[in-house]
């Protein structure tokens, strides 16, 4: 059990390869150059974005037949639908259960 004694990493020799000691590039000039291609890509995507958002925002006011009232209105005529078909089912099943029993 004997003691190791920990060798330090002296990263110093990365910088001479231009990189740091997490292997990130530390060229001035590649990095510009980096930069300078983020921003063109950014600036890109940033156009489509907002070509895309029109183009979304155009066809929400097209179609503008499914709004809250409509959803609501079927909604109401759903519910009225199986409120009626339950109380008729109801009304039936009271009407064979007191010929069976004859409780009327």
């Amino acid at each position: 059990m004997g003691r190791r004694l920990l060798r330090q990493h002296n990263p110093s020799h990365l910088i001479d390869l231009g990189v740091d000691h997490k292997g990130y590039s530390t060229n001035p000039e590649e990095l510009t150059e980096l930069r300078r291609r983020l921003k063109e890509m950014k600036d890109l995507l940033g156009s489509e974005e907002s070509d895309l958002s029109k183009l979304v925002n155009n066809k929400k006011k097209q179609c503008s037949f499914l709004d809250g009232n409509m959803v609501s209105l079927v909604f109401a005529v759903a519910m009225g639908l199986v409120l009626s078909v339950t109380v008729y089912a109801f009304q039936h099943l009271y009407t064979a259960v007191m010929k069976r029993f004859n409780l009327s």
